[in-house]
């Protein structure tokens, strides 16, 4: 008989955003659009946070590009332009721009002041893109949609976390509906810009998607392998064909897709934030039930791969992951990794799936269309080219 040897098993979990930081107020509207529903599809753990109104200002469209300033009536604002043709526009001179405004507005002329959001329609009205601040600032640093912005992003990433939850036995769409917690904070939070009276344009939710996961058995264990929490789980097995100890000892214990892999996350995040919404906040994490050590893991890493905001509680903050940065490593004691700052210039597009659709004005209920360039009024407040 062969020796008998230990060892431990650690797991790796990958998590990212798949879909942009979008106000409890779009939610609404965004959520019944099939387009959106498959881009939020795999999210199972959502955070429901604040930050300032951010909203565009000094909107021109011109040459076959838009120009404006993203503002938040507290930081410097973002110079920012973008082509049409980089938001899907195959020729600018056949495309209506949709200006949707917050409140109405003093003026409906260019410059156009105060916008919410805009939106892109081809000849026959069909829905081309739509862009609101947060999403024109996630295509940029998720998915490397060609954006030119000049000013310091980093002010305009964070964002306070009010709850985290989770919604795995049901879609996340059905889950936030009604969602007790959201209408408590909808009702109890107050504004933080001037622009509006109304919380529910400030507050925001962020989604995150479990990618994967890396199995990871250690042996032969020795006191270096020990967890910070201590409290092992040990294994013993030995390589004797007559048995099967080592490829149950060696094989993964968890599928990806599974429930274990959401309870882990939502307690690792909620042990480190503590968010004032949340009851439950899993103090002697990682001791729980039905997260990864239930399955045998002695110890587990949160590996967040593309996360473009900065989320933060009085007891913890979670810096920004962009495309070009090492992903960030977590556990419930210490950040592991970090990653980079949000520059200026440009970056190079590197592949974008097409952005959401939106059947209802993601805004205060006014709009208007325009067209893309500025020679000429039809008289019925498109301007084309």
């Amino acid at each position: 008989m062969d020796a008998k040897t230990r060892g431990i098993k650690l797991l790796d979990i990958f998590a990212s955003t798949t879909y942009p930081i979008v106000s409890a107020f779009e939610y609404e509207f965004l959520k019944e659009e099939a387009v959106v529903q498959a881009r939020m599809n795999a999210s199972t753990i959502y955070f429901i946070l604040q930050r300032p109104l951010i909203y565009f200002d000094n909107l021109v469209p011109e040459d076959g590009a838009l120009s404006f300033d993203i503002v938040d009536g507290l930081n410097a604002p973002l110079q920012c332009e973008v082509r049409l043709s980089d938001l899907g526009v195959p020729n600018a001179s056949d495309c209506e721009l949709e200006i949707l405004w917050y409140r109405d507005p003093e003026t409906r002329e260019v410059p156009f002041k105060e916008v919410a959001g805009f939106r892109l329609l081809d000849v026959n009205g069909k829905l081309i893109v739509w862009e609101t601040p947060q999403k024109l600032i996630y295509e940029k640093f998720a998915n490397g949609l060609p954006v030119f912005i000049k000013g310091d992003v980093t002010p305009y990433l964070n964002y306070h976390v009010h709850y985290i939850g989770q919604a795995f036995s049901q879609k996340i769409w059905k889950r936030l509906t009604g969602h007790e917690k959201l209408q408590k904070i909808l009702t109890l939070e107050e504004p933080l810009s001037a622009l509006t009276t109304r919380p529910a344009l400030e507050i925001s939710i962020l989604m995150l998607s479990i990618g994967g996961i890396s199995d990871n058995p250690l042996f032969p264990y020795n006191d270096a392998f020990e967890p910070k929490h201590g409290n092992p789980i040990l294994y013993e097995f030995d390589f004797d064909d007559a048995n099967d100890s080592f490829e149950r000892f060696y094989n993964p214990q968890l599928q990806p897709g599974a429930a274990e892999l959401t309870n882990e996350v939502e307690a690792l995040l909620i042990h480190l934030f503590k968010p004032e919404y949340n009851k439950k906040l899993f103090r002697h994490y990682p001791f729980f039930k039905n997260g990864a050590r239930s399955a045998g893991y002695s110890d587990t890493h949160l590996v967040i791969e593309k996360l473009p905001a900065i989320l933060s509680t009085k007891h913890h903050q979670q810096g920004a992951v962009f495309k070009s940065c090492a992903p960030h490593r977590l556990h419930g004691y210490v950040e592991i990794a970090g990653a980079g700052r949000a520059g200026d210039g440009e970056t190079t597009c590197v592949g974008r799936d097409g952005g959401g659709n939106a059947r209802r004005h993601a805004a205060s209920g006014a709009a208007d269309r325009f067209g893309t360039g500025l020679e000429g009024d039809d008289g019925e407040g498109r301007f084309r080219t």
